[in-house]
């Protein structure tokens, strides 16, 4: 037990030492603190990240050492490119330091994310890694370490870092303990170096924006003076142009002076002379006013007459109207009831014709019934048997209007005569139609009232 515990500090002094050793920058070299990459490994607690950092940084493996309860700084040299290691505790985004890994982390280029094949509580953290990354610096490359891959089969291997494929962060298998970090050191080494020019880029960019702002302070001091200098030769130009108004206002006014004296002779004249003006004008205007007083009076007295003339006219004129309107009412009332008279007379005599047509039809229909009754005895007789035993019907051709021997009408007679009074009877109801027709057309219709 005291020989682990030995082991133990050990490990922890060699690792600490290690990180005391500073080789980022080259012999004589002053590197700047803006030249520096800042890589920093994120991950939860014990899933390998300050045993890889120890296995890139002196090449061994320590299988004790300590849990890191603070952030570290590691110096570091990725390829050509200064850079420094923050190795920031895994319980720290949750803990009382996390307002202040924030701060140390705020100006990161790189952050990896460790996770480990035998913690699945690692792996299902590397979300909120990544968004803690993203609250220190939002300009930041992520890479996804899967570390302890010597515990895991291939096969487990390739089916948990299958389900880191959706971060679209570069991935690497790391075992700090069987030295497979070839592959991180070099997809570092990359990253860092994008990061590296992307700061190189933005320095090129601060140093332009610098070289514009200056250009542009230059000019608008260039164009202060110019201004300064303008507006000087302005103002000699106008104390100059002031003389010479000054010179110019004072012979204005004494010239302004004599003129008022001169119009205040003239004015006195002309007061005068408007004086004596104004009071021949007040006597024409008295006198004027008294004869216009006399004339509108004159003028009332015509118009009131006047109107009551035309008063007494309208009054006349309203009378007349009034009687002129009692006589049209009385003359459309009479009217109205001769209109009224005469309807209903029209009526009466309208009514008794369509009684008359009424009493024709019932008899036509009468005397076609008998007609028909006459023409339908007719077609019976001539199906009758002859005397010698053939059927009317069939010697109907050569038949001729004759007697029996007994003296009796044949029944061809007796058809002949049927015909000629249904025809007869046909021709009397057509001229009885005609007639009631153009009655009809001629009755007078009734007047509306």
């Amino acid at each position: 037990m005291k020989f682990k515990k030995f082991i133990a500090l050990i490990c922890a002094f060699s690792f600490v030492f290690s990180n005391l050793i500073n080789v980022s920058a080259a012999p004589g070299k002053k590197v700047q603190k803006d030249d520096i990459v800042k890589v920093a490994f994120f991950g939860n607690p014990g899933v390998g990240k300050t045993a890889v950092a120890t296995r890139i940084r002196s090449k061994t493996y320590c299988d004790c050492i300590p849990h890191t309860e603070y952030m570290s700084s590691i110096p570091a040299k990725f390829g050509k490119i200064e850079g420094q290691v923050l190795d920031i505790p895994g319980d720290g985004r949750d803990s009382f330091l996390s307002e202040e890994i924030k701060k140390w982390c705020r100006d990161i280029d790189v952050a990896v994310i460790f996770a480990s094949v035998n913690d699945s509580d690692s792996i299902k953290g590397i979300d909120g890694w990544m968004t803690f990354a993203k609250t220190c610096c939002k300009s930041v490359t992520f890479v996804l370490a899967v570390t302890k891959i010597d515990l895991k089969s291939a096969k487990d291997v390739e089916r948990i870092t299958a389900k880191m494929q959706k971060y679209g962060a570069e991935l690497c298998l790391t075992s700090a303990k069987t030295g497979e970090v070839g592959k991180f050191g070099e997809v570092l080494t990359k990253a860092v170096d994008d990061a590296r020019k992307k700061k190189d880029d933005e320095k090129k960019q601060a140093r332009i924006a610098k070289e514009q702002k200056d250009q542009a302070a230059a000019e608008k001091a260039a164009a202060a003076e110019k201004a300064a200098a303008a507006e000087k030769a302005a103002a000699e130009k106008a104390a100059a142009d002031k003389a010479a108004a000054d010179k110019a206002a004072a012979d204005k006014a004494a010239a302004e002076k004599a003129a008022v004296e001169e119009q205040a002779r003239i004015k006195a004249a002309a007061e005068k002379a408007a004086a004596e003006k104004a009071a021949a004008e007040k006597a024409a205007a008295e006198k004027a006013a008294a004869d216009k007083a006399a004339a509108e009076k004159a003028a009332a007295e015509k118009a009131a007459a006047e109107e009551q003339a035309a008063a007494e006219k309208k009054q006349a004129e309203k009378e007349q109207a009034e009687k002129a309107a009692a006589e049209k009412k009385q003359a459309e009332k009479a009217a109205a009831e001769k209109a009224a008279a005469e309807t209903k007379q029209a009526d009466e005599k309208a009514a008794a014709e369509e009684q008359a047509r009424i009493a024709a039809e019932q008899a036509d229909k009468e005397e076609a019934e008998k007609t028909t009754a006459v023409a339908e005895e007719v077609a019976e007789a001539e199906n009758e048997i002859t005397e010698d035993g053939t059927p009317e019907a069939a010697t109907a051709g050569t038949k001729v209007a004759a007697t029996t021997k007994t003296g009796t009408p044949t029944p061809l007679l007796v058809a002949g005569t049927v015909t000629g009074i249904t025809i007869v009877v046909g021709l009397i109801a057509t001229l009885v139609h005609q007639v009631k027709s153009q009655f009809s057309a001629n009755r007078p219709q009734p007047k509306l009232t």
